[in-house]
């Protein structure tokens, strides 16, 4: 972009001003400054220039600079009319150049001369096999049974050099035992076994395969039809979520409301239909033992079946 210097002031060919440009600018401010009201034109330019600014921010942004952009959203072969700068998931292949080409066919001379190969070696496909998997389960349960200061014994002996390697059986004279060993049984058994103890054979178990359920539904001998019943048997279980008296809300208050004065309804009708009875009743205790009301009451508080009795009405009442 060219620049023009003039005393102290330096001047773009392109004015702040969007449609003029060039050499019309620099004429326009040498008559501003000629006239003798130029400031407030100047003024009026730069407002002007700063309200074209501000309605291009406020304009809608062209395709390439509203972030991700489909294919929908611009014209057709646009995209290879723009210079777009992206970032690339893959490495930049390298120039193929002169230079690189004779540094590549150096090396690979060189490799020649050396005899550096690097010759790809061929695998044996190894058959995955269960007695392997056997084998080494039966290892793992060995290494168990062994303490750990085993195990480091016999690390020692295998860096030393001084394991015992198991003596191989001979097939011949494992044959020969056996047969030795069923020729003294039958002797021991044609003497009755009166100079030999008999051997000691591991003992059959038959294992029935019953279901696990039918197992564990196996119940008391002696029972009652008492013990056998369930609890919702019972007792009838409640109505809905347990909840304290915190997380009561209205409708709960209600009805433990309504449950108390059913029994509170429930409690006076039987105190109207046998209070005369017990009445009597006490008045007949008075002459029989010549007792006023107070000693009567003190006599009640005493008896465990009246403390129990009082103590489950208040129960019932909390409840």
């Amino acid at each position: 972009m060219a620049t023009e210097y003039r005393g102290h002031q330096k001047y773009n060919n392109r004015g702040p001003g969007i449609g003029i440009e060039g050499k019309q600018w620099v004429s326009l401010i040498d008559s501003f400054m000629n006239c003798s009201n130029y400031i407030p034109i100047m003024f009026f330019l730069l407002k002007q220039t700063i309200a074209k600014l501000e309605e291009e921010n406020l304009a809608p942004r062209s395709w390439e600079l509203s972030g991700e952009v489909n294919a929908q959203q611009r014209a057709e072969n646009e995209l290879l009319e723009k210079d777009v700068q992206f970032d690339h998931g893959t490495r930049k292949a390298p120039e193929i150049t002169e230079l690189f080409t004779e540094k590549l066919e150096e090396l690979i001379r060189q490799r020649i001369k050396d005899k550096a190969f690097d010759d790809v070696i061929r695998k044996k496909r190894v058959e995955e096999r269960t007695e392997i998997y056997r084998n080494q389960a039966i290892e793992e349960q060995e290494m168990l049974r062994t303490s750990l200061a085993e195990i480091y014994e016999k690390e020692y002996q295998k860096t030393a050099g001084d394991v015992k390697t198991p003596d191989t059986v001979n097939e011949q004279h494992a044959a020969v035992e056996k047969q030795m060993r069923e020729l003294f049984r039958l002797i021991d058994a044609l003497s009755n076994f009166d100079y030999t103890p008999p051997e000691v054979r591991p003992e059959i178990r038959v294992v029935s395969n019953m279901p696990a359920l039918r197992v564990e539904e196996v119940g008391m001998v002696a029972s009652t039809d008492e013990q056998l019943l369930a609890p919702e048997e019972m007792k009838k279980p409640q109505k809905g979520n347990l909840k304290s008296k915190d997380e009561f809300d209205r409708t709960d208050k209600l009805r433990q409301r309504r449950k108390k004065k059913n029994r509170q309804r429930y409690t006076f009708s039987m105190v109207e239909m046998f209070g005369k009875e017990v009445l009597e009743n006490r008045k007949k205790m008075k002459k029989r033992k010549g007792l006023s009301e107070d000693e009567v009451n003190a006599t009640d508080k005493l008896k465990s079946s009246n403390f129990f009795t009082k103590l489950q009405e208040t129960v019932r009442s909390v409840i």
